[in-house]
């Protein structure tokens, strides 16, 4: 599941970080004005990607398909559905690994944006460096986003528990080391340049177990009550969230990292940065999951061996699925 989630987190990584890189380059090459034309030519295309996107007959015969195999009794008794209900839902965040999950989405969009509020102007008042120069240290950052899916593919395989604790953990070293770098050299150059790809790789090693461990959370929580999120199981609801909680550390991390370089340093923002990794250490390790799978012998025969209905219908899923 990591491994599939990895890639639109992906995306966002690279969205979020590759965003000042070409805003400085176009705003270096083509003016102020062309960075809002840019923003509005890739807001149009997505548009237009969305209203192409069409689920084709064997999507949806297998969406149908997977919801009826969903409702196979267990153990001789049938599964007890529930109505989805807005209360229902709410009771997910009385889970601490939902209320966990979210206060990291919440840290590290807070990091994030609070670096790309203030690093420019850093760069700018220490090495002299233009908004092209300023953009392209982002890519130090960007360039580790393509290990995603492999940390993905990892975190299916040991869980997203020890990836959570150790990339808060070691996001604090460069945070703090960011403080180094004070002279016009270009040995502090880069000292920056090293300081940022190594806190690259280590939000790479959060931001997909963030979502891995959402997903399993809700789905453990439908699997109590199937039907108590509605057809969608709850993923639209508990992703919509995440999106809430990162939006809000969007919005705060650019406000704290402003005040508090104008108020105190840019050393006191690092410090500030790094205490909030380290504060999700122990929660991390804590409440995030192992990822360990149940033994063989709680499933029963009943459980793993299909019927003949479901045979005949995954027979012809395959046979519409070589027709188109």
């Amino acid at each position: 599941m990591t491994f599939i989630v990895s890639f639109p987190s992906l995306a966002v990584s690279i969205g979020t970080i590759l965003g000042p890189v070409v805003g400085g380059v176009v705003y270096q090459k083509f003016g102020y004005e062309a960075v809002f034309q840019l923003s509005l030519a890739i807001l149009g295309v997505d548009v237009l990607l969305r209203l192409l996107m069409k689920e084709t007959k064997s999507t949806q015969r297998m969406k149908e398909d997977k919801e009826i195999l969903a409702a196979k009794p267990v153990g001789g008794e049938p599964r007890r559905e529930y109505s989805a209900s807005p209360l229902r839902f709410a009771k997910m965040l009385k889970n601490p690994r939902v209320i966990n999950s979210l206060m990291q989405s919440l840290v590290v969009a807070w990091q994030l944006t609070a670096l790309d509020a203030t690093m420019t102007i850093r760069l700018m008042k220490l090495f002299g460096f233009n908004s092209l120069q300023s953009g392209l240290m982002f890519l130090p950052m960007a360039i580790p986003a393509f290990l995603e899916p492999l940390i993905g593919y990892l975190c299916d395989r040991h869980g997203p528990r020890y990836f959570l604790t150790f990339g808060f953990l070691f996001s604090t070293v460069p945070l703090m080391l960011l403080q180094l770098p004070n002279n016009n050299s270009a040995h502090d150059v880069v000292i920056f340049v090293t300081m940022l790809a190594l806190y690259g790789i280590t939000s790479v090693m959060i931001f997909s177990p963030i979502l891995s461990e959402l997903s399993d959370t809700v789905s453990q929580e439908e699997s109590k009550a199937p039907g108590q999120f509605g057809k969608g199981k709850g993923y639209g609801q508990i992703y919509g969230l995440f999106n809430m909680a990162y939006s809000l550390g969007s919005l705060a991390g650019p406000i704290q990292a402003g005040y508090t370089v104008e108020r105190y340093s840019w050393g006191v923002l690092m410090i500030t940065l790094a205490v909030m990794s380290l504060l999700m250490v122990p929660s991390s390790f804590y409440f995030a999951s192992r990822g360990v799978r149940p033994p063989r012998s709680l499933y029963t025969v009943a459980d793993i061996t299909p019927t003949l209905q479901e045979k005949q219908l995954i027979e012809e899923i395959e046979i519409e699925i070589e027709i188109e």
